[in-house]
């Protein structure tokens, strides 16, 4: 995965594509728009609350929200 590690950021993402690739369990959220750096909204109506993933040999697990990224995998927040 290509992960975006961004210290500006409110909450973990997952790309649309990847979290189908993963098939992970996603749960319908009242709809949400997510305003990034250039000021793009997505739309976001999906999470999944129990995310795992390794980070350096580290297993984390996490909640995403589900979005359409394009430019990565993953926007993990600091």
């Amino acid at each position: 995965m290509h992960i975006l590690i961004d210290l500006g950021s409110t909450h973990n993402f997952l790309d649309v594509t990847t979290a189908k690739k993963l098939r992970c369990e996603l749960q319908k959220i009242p709809p949400l728009v997510v305003v990034v750096a250039d000021g793009v909204q997505l739309h976001c109506q999906a999470m999944c609350k129990e995310f795992n993933f390794t980070l350096l040999e580290v297993e984390y697990t996490t909640e995403v929200y589900i979005v359409p990224l394009g430019c990565c995998d993953m926007v993990l927040r600091v």
